[in-house]
């Protein structure tokens, strides 16, 4: 019976999740369900909210800035006339001079009229890195659909390896009574009752193993999808794949392509910070001294002042970080270009080796059904003896085994190759 433990680790080969009940589920459902009910797929909304927030700050650029500034200050030399012009104006008029204390409140307002391409290129890579997260969210939730394929199938092959148990359990049952009918009459031994009865018991031993497994992978797709699931007959079996698209639609040829974008648009936001940058600008201010510093010599007042005008700013410092900024740039558009290159090759390998192993099973699956005839119709010849009083149950067992086995043998191939041409749609993500 080892062999039925064998056959159910070799078809599922993975590893399992550390973790309502309406209508049928198929598999296609249970991944849809399973996507929804994942907390990452919130994060899409959070990324929008936080790139919208960010592509809002970065467009208010263009709105005026306003500054309010106030200061008092008192300064060691103050703009004053000579003396000699002092005592020859001082019979007309009293020349103070300027005082040395000064204050001043004033508002100055500065208006964008070309930033040199910036605030649309910050736009750009802020859109370009909301891509690219939420294509690595894609990636992750990618990887539910192996984790659901895993349980899903699993969960079938155990059910198969219950109904064979049962029929194992129905077909020693019969015997031990035909047995007990045949002591009765002095023709078999009690040996040979406590022989069937201890492998009934094992048998029995492995179907409450199989059920308890079985209970475990529904708890934890349940728990996937979110939503109870009791009853194995709501799982229906996939239907056979004939045809698999030539396409590959794998999110992370998506991610790379996003990376990629993501590079371009900050190469934009590198040259955009080297252009020269014009506005509009007033300044307004209330205090002393005011821009008529002469009239304030003569009469030390506070007064209303403004300047407007237009300016330009070129930070020239930006053409020093400028070719190693781009260089940089370069390089990492080669590692991602690396990635995916190393990402289809490997692709590529993996969908050889699922193709070849759909194949195989096909094969096997071929003279499956001959062999658990061949199967059947020995341990019938083998119960005739035993009907005829020719006792050997050793060799009735083994019978019994190996046409269990032959039709475990048979499930699992057909699960497996399920699972293989399931494996192989959800690896080209199809």
């Amino acid at each position: 019976m080892k062999h039925i433990y064998i056959i159910i680790l070799i078809s599922l080969f993975c590893h399992f999740p550390a973790f309502a009940e309406e209508g049928n589920l198929s598999l296609d459902r249970c991944q849809q369900m399973a996507k929804e009910n994942y907390p990452l797929i919130r994060q899409y909304e959070l990324i929008d909210k936080t790139v919208e927030y960010s592509l809002s700050n970065v467009k208010k650029a263009y709105l005026p800035q306003f500054n309010l500034s106030a200061q008092a200050t008192y300064q060691s030399a103050a703009a004053d006339f000579p003396d000699e012009l002092k005592r020859l104006f001082a019979s007309v008029v009293d020349i103070e001079g300027m005082k040395r204390d000064q204050y001043k409140v004033a508002l100055e307002v500065n208006q964008t009229i070309w930033d040199g391409g910036n605030v649309s290129a910050k736009s750009a890579e802020l859109k370009a890195q909301k891509e690219v997260s939420q294509r690595n969210i894609d990636v992750e939730l990618y990887t539910l659909k192996q984790r659901v394929n895993n349980l899903y199938f699993g969960i079938l092959l155990l059910n198969e390896s219950i109904r064979q148990n049962k029929l194992t359990q129905h077909l020693l049952e019969q015997n031990r009574m035909k047995l007990n009918s045949m002591q009765e009459n002095g023709v078999a031994q009690q040996s040979d009752i406590d022989a069937l009865t201890v492998q009934l018991l094992t048998v029995r031993q492995q179907y409450k193993n199989f059920d308890i497994m079985q209970q475990s992978y529904m708890k934890m797709l349940s728990l996937l999808i979110g939503q109870e699931i009791t009853d194995i007959s709501r799982l229906e079996r996939p239907m056979e794949i004939e045809h698999f698209p030539n396409q590959n639609n794998r999110p992370e040829l998506a991610l790379y392509n996003a990376q990629l974008s993501h590079i371009n648009a900050q190469e934009r936001s590198v040259k955009s910070g080297l252009m020269p940058k014009i506005g509009l600008f007033a300044t307004g201010f209330y205090g002393y001294p005011g821009f008529n510093m002469m009239e304030d010599m003569f009469n030390p007042a506070f007064s209303w002042n403004y300047l407007v005008g237009i300016k330009m700013q070129w930070n020239i410092g930006s053409f020093y970080t400028r070719k190693n900024s781009l260089k940089q740039l370069s390089t990492q558009r080669e590692q991602i270009e690396n990635k995916r290159e190393l990402f289809l090759f490997n692709l590529e390998q993996s969908t050889t080796q699922q193709q070849h192993e759909i194949m195989r099973l096909k094969q096997l699956i071929a003279d499956d059904s001959e062999i658990v005839r061949l199967r059947n119709s020995i341990r019938i010849a083998e119960e005739s003896k035993l009907a005829n009083g020719i006792i050997d149950v050793t060799e009735l067992l083994q019978k019994i085994t190996d046409e269990q086995n032959a039709s475990l043998a048979k499930a699992a191939h057909e699960i497996e190759l399920l699972k293989y041409e399931y494996e192989l749609k959800t690896t080209t993500n199809n």
